[in-house]
């Protein structure tokens, strides 16, 4: 309704003025037509480029014509006085339109009466009117759409730079369309709404950034800006500050720079990538569209120079920014747009600077405007696009070189031998490698091929009858979303992985063909040698070292067997194997057993690394330290297993023990099962060894 409300006010307002039914351009002796209405009087006496140099009403003094008179903006003017002396004479022209009948004045003499129509036709608005309306009215529904959609502070804030551009776009559609002149009371009313649309803009732009995303202060900042800004409005209608551009222009400069710095510091607070990548194009519109339109309105208006276009059309650069903030914040299709990010912005950057330099070279350089634009493209030329080029070529090469190495890296990772065998590790790390992202999982997503899903936040690849599905979310530490390059990438590494998985699963079945060779070896032609020795042994203790030989060869035998046992079948083979050792040394046994025993079947490793482990501590003993009892306590609390021997026959304390091959050969078999093993002073003449070992550690660790 209120916007309905405006633009039916606005409408009204245009069509309340004096007519002629001409189109008048700025002039260096005064005024000239540009284009005649074909249904007008005068359409016959005056024709496109016939030069105006002054008007007289019935009754009326002659008021000179002067380029000035046709500004778009009072604000054009850079001091109080040129401005209230061109809405003086506004005043005047509209005084003289005004009369039953109005005498042009030509250039070269000549006058043509005629009589003004009372009422503007609507049909005689131009384009520019109707764009100003559709701007305010746009700016207005999209903050107020977003104000409805989240009732809390950031958009009411949000509504409120939409109702500052209302203002700004309804009251400049009515004055910088005029055919000629308004009444000064009118202008200065409208002028005056104008300027506190734009200072309400503005502080409302730096109280949305002071709480979008997240509140910067809890300090009451925000009406503090306001009456700020609002005070300035005030002392700028009063005509209390130095100039036009102090009043207006400079504040609002300094609100778009106070703008990016809060901009700056939230984007150091946003933590979740999907935040930093929708602030990124909630601020990135800002950007070019705020700064766009003060460096094509306000810069050349600072600098002494003439807008660089029309202000009316140049209101298109701030819907941009309004256009550009719903779909940050939509954020859907949004992975389509991120390839054009740096595009954008080079882009965004050569304009800037072309709008830079082209009132600093007309200033200082005193060329023309044809000089000045062909000056300005031609150091655009020589200095931008190979700056661009070298810059875009740089990240080109940059990006080649880092994805070769990866892919190689990779692909090594996918055939070491020593790399972890499951699939699922495996294939998350190489996808960890290749994309760098926050986070690879396991998916239920079916064959196909990969795609890109969330809005560009996650790459799906497919389950294959070799390797698992995964999700992989926010590439590059969330830093961006995936590209359609991501996808390509994805597809081209996804049947080198296969192949390469392939390979792998051909050298594990090599590996396991070998170790049954080897296996079969030792069981069939090894083992049958050893057990002939023992037959054919000369006495007692020959043949006990020979059934000592051949129970390490089972052992060894059962290492390279594939098949798994329980840790009950396995403490039974401890056991039996260390009650041996202890009856050929004529060593008591006393063997202690605690712990629940789990049903779950050990790896090779997991079986033959403690009995090793016992079997070496009992031969030092026994050697060294000819013990008359030696006593074992097993512990399980699965996976974790601790083994403690006791023995009564230490010749000296572990501090003075010097580490040769047997007791190095205890530590690395520890280390394997990922455990730790200290050996102790009873303090009554024996030693203590407890070794805790996880019989898990292989599976985890490889």
């Amino acid at each position: 309704m209120l916007s309905l409300a405006g633009v039916v006010a606005m409408i009204w307002l245009a069509t309340q003025q004096p007519w002629l039914g001409l189109t008048l351009r700025a002039a260096e002796d005064g005024l000239s037509v540009a284009r005649v209405s074909a249904d007008v009087p005068v359409a016959d006496q005056l024709r496109p480029g016939t030069r105006l140099s002054a008007l007289v009403g019935d009754g009326e003094m002659p008021v000179a014509l002067e380029a000035g008179d046709v500004l778009e903006e009072p604000d054009f003017h850079q001091n109080y006085d040129d401005y209230n002396r061109f809405i003086e004479r506004q005043g005047r022209l509209r005084a003289q339109l005004s009369a039953e009948r109005l005498t042009l004045v030509l250039t070269d003499g000549r006058r043509v009466s005629v009589t003004p129509f009372k009422y503007r036709p609507v049909a005689s608005l131009p384009v520019a009117f109707w764009f100003q309306l559709a701007f305010g009215v746009s700016c207005l529904a999209i903050g107020a759409a977003v104000c409805a959609y989240r009732r809390n502070r950031p958009a009411l804030l949000f509504a409120t730079t939409g109702m500052g551009l209302f203002l700004v776009g309804l009251t400049a559609a009515v004055y910088s369309t005029r055919e000629l002149a308004l009444t000064s009371t009118l202008f200065r009313v409208l002028a005056i709404l104008n300027h506190g649309g734009g200072m309400l803009f503005g502080a409302a732009l730096i109280g949305l950034l002071l709480h979008y995303p997240t509140s910067l202060t809890r300090r009451p900042l925000v009406p503090l800006v306001l009456a700020a800004f609002m005070g300035i409005w005030v002392l700028d209608v009063l005509q209390w500050m130095p100039s036009v551009d102090a009043g207006f222009r400079y504040p609002l400069v300094a609100a778009l720079l106070i703008t990016f710095a809060l901009a700056v510091l939230q984007r150091r607070r946003l933590t979740q990538p999907g935040d930093r990548i929708a602030f990124r194009w909630f601020v990135f519109p800002l950007f070019v569209g705020a700064t766009l339109f003060q460096a094509i309105t306000f810069l050349p208006l600072m600098t002494g120079q003439p807008p660089l276009l029309p202000q009316s059309y140049s209101f298109g650069l701030l819907l941009l920014v309004y256009a550009g903030m719903a779909v940050g914040v939509a954020r859907y299709g949004l992975f389509q747009l991120q390839r054009l990010w740096y595009p954008a912005l080079a882009g965004s950057a050569s304009l800037l600077i072309g709008l830079a330099l082209m009132p600093l070279l007309a200033r200082f350089a005193g060329l023309s405007q044809t000089g000045t634009l062909i000056a300005t493209l031609a150091l655009l030329g020589w200095l931008y696009f190979p700056l661009r080029d070298m810059v875009r070529a740089r990240r080109v090469r940059h990006l080649r070189h880092r994805v070769a190495p990866i892919l190689g890296q990779g692909m090594r990772f996918l055939l070491d031998p020593k790399a972890e065998a499951n699939r699922d590790v495996l294939w998350a790390a190489l996808l960890q490698q290749v994309f760098r992202p926050v986070d690879v999982q396991p998916c239920a997503a079916a064959g196909g091929e990969p795609e890109i899903t969330d809005d560009g936040s996650t790459l799906i690849m497919p389950a294959t009858p070799q390797l698992p599905a995964m999700s992989i979310q926010w590439p590059d530490g969330g830093s961006r979303l995936f590209e359609t390059a991501d996808l390509q990438l994805a597809q081209t590494l996804m049947p080198l992985a296969q192949h390469g998985w392939d390979v792998r699963a051909a050298w594990e079945a090599g590996v396991r063909a070998e170790r049954k060779r080897i296996r079969t070896d030792l069981e069939d032609d090894l083992s049958n040698r050893i057990f002939m020795q023992i037959l054919k042994a000369p006495d007692q203790l020959s043949a006990d070292a020979q059934r000592a030989a051949l129970a390490e060869v089972r052992l060894v035998v059962d290492q390279l067997s594939e098949a798994r046992r329980s840790l009950a079948e396995c403490l039974e083979e401890w056991k039996s194997q260390v009650a041996d050792y202890c009856d050929l040394a004529d060593v008591t046994l006393r063997w202690r057993q605690t712990g629940d025993l789990p049903d779950e079947a050990l790896s090779a490793m997991a079986r033959a690394n403690p009995l090793r482990i016992l079997r070496e501590a009992l031969a030092n003993a026994i050697q060294h330290g000819h013990p008359t009892y030696i006593e074992v306590a097993v512990h399980v609390a699965f996976p974790q297993i601790r083994l403690t021997l006791l023995h009564d026959g230490a010749a000296s304390t572990p501090e003075t023990w010097s580490f040769g091959r047997g007791l190095r050969n205890i530590q690395a078999r520890v280390r394997q099962l990922a455990g730790r093993i200290d050996w102790t002073d009873t303090g009554r003449g024996g030693v203590r060894m407890a070794c805790d070992l996880n019989l898990a550690a292989e599976e985890q660790h490889g």
